[in-house]
């Protein structure tokens, strides 16, 4: 097996195991979620539910923190392969500017070129973003049910989606 090959696999592998990650995730906030509805419901138990939102908490932050752990695995590998001649692995900014279909016009207009859809709209193009938002949302939720700030939910979700959009953004200055 040759180098590239073993890079390859090695993207593939981890690539696997975030997706992979995030479905044990989902089982396991949908198992806490059911619980958690099933002790509200009963009034012995009500007092316990606070432990369902805490371990929520501690769980998102948990898969948080792997999914940027095997972000960081998968990027590694993709840097490699992208240096040892598979230069498209990441996605040509014409794809990414087609893959938004009508919008995609927008790369006509003078201030907005393909650079700066790729900039700004490429990580709302990825699951990176949406698997952070997830991760975020769940955590913001429940914390909110944790602190009873239920009432003001529509204003906490916007700091998870704007949160998990900055943690994407790639810094050029920072990559140096």
């Amino acid at each position: 097996m040759d180098s590239k090959e073993m890079w390859w696999r090695f993207f593939v592998f981890h690539a696997d195991q975030r997706l992979r990650a995030f479905y044990y995730y989902l089982i396991i906030i949908g198992a806490l979620s059911v619980a958690y509805k099933y002790v509200l419901s009963d009034g012995e138990l009500k007092q316990y539910s606070f432990m369902f939102c805490l371990l929520s908490i501690v769980i998102s932050i948990g898969f948080f923190m792997l999914e940027i752990r095997n972000v960081q695995l998968v990027n590694t590998a993709r840097d490699y392969l992208r240096v040892n001649g598979m230069q498209e692995i990441e996605g040509t900014t014409k794809a990414l500017v087609k893959s938004w279909g009508i919008f995609g016009c927008f790369n006509k207009v003078p201030l907005i070129n393909s650079k700066t859809i790729k900039y700004f709209c490429g990580p709302i193009a990825k699951h990176e973003l949406w698997l952070r938002t997830i991760y975020l949302v769940v955590l913001t939720l429940s914390a909110t049910m944790l602190f009873n700030k239920v009432d003001k939910l529509w204003l906490w979700l916007w700091f998870p989606f704007i949160f998990a959009y900055l943690s994407v953004l790639k810094c050029d200055k920072c990559e140096k």
